[in-house]
């Protein structure tokens, strides 16, 4: 169950014995939540949350946390199946189109779906950023905000990005790789207030209406 949990989760400049303890202390914050809740399963990527909580607070205090979040924030990525997953997915293109018609249409006709988010989503971006003070800076936003926050940010970091997408090669494989690939210097405090606004203009409810729109349409 565990085979995607390794020292190489861990931050670099520690000793063999710090590394090992830290192990020791991700895994039994993971069993302790699923031992707590047998109706919440492990998904692949579920350490790089827990795994940001140790090292931010500590094993008590982010275990209470990991086991808070994994009944409300991250309660859909943790079913048997990934039906949720895939809903939660699901508003990202109606995010996209409301802000922007001629990127929702691009990305369709490149056929690149919503699958390049999925790490973003299901790790609060834990997994894909290589700066561990952005990661903490999008954590404090997500844990303050609306469970399908990281959607939003999702959805205005793409937008954010429109120049490049709309001026590379029109297919899955050209777009997936640039979406894919968060720059480095990405404007991340220009991203969370860009992504609360969007949030207050299209709210969950306004949403949720588009998104069952669409679904009836297709």
């Amino acid at each position: 169950m565990f085979s995607d949990v390794s020292r190489s989760d861990l931050p670099l400049g520690m000793t063999d014995v710090e590394r090992s303890v830290l192990q020791e202390q991700l895994i039994d914050m993971i069993l302790y939540v699923l031992h707590a809740h047998p109706e919440l399963h492990y998904y692949q990527g579920f350490h790089d949350v827990a795994v940001t909580l140790l090292l931010t607070v500590g094993l008590r205090l982010g275990t209470a946390m990991l086991q808070t979040l994994s009944t409300h924030h991250l309660r859909d990525f943790m079913d048997p199946t990934m039906e949720r997953t895939r809903s939660v997915l699901s508003y990202l293109m109606p995010l996209i189109q409301s802000e922007c018609p001629a990127l929702h249409d691009f990305l369709l006709r490149s056929e690149v779906g919503c699958i390049f988010a999925l790490s973003w989503l299901i790790t609060w971006y834990g997994h894909v950023l290589s700066d561990f003070h952005q990661v903490l800076r999008l954590y404090d936003f997500f844990l303050a905000s609306h469970p399908l926050m990281p959607v939003y940010c999702a959805a205005q970091m793409v937008l954010m990005r429109e120049r490049e997408v709309l001026q590379c090669d029109c297919d899955m494989a050209s777009v997936h790789q640039l979406l894919s690939r968060i720059p480095s210097n990405f404007p991340y405090e220009t991203l969370i207030s860009r992504t609360h606004s969007f949030f207050q203009r299209r709210p969950p409810s306004q949403l949720e209406r588009q998104t069952s729109l669409q679904r009836l349409k297709r």
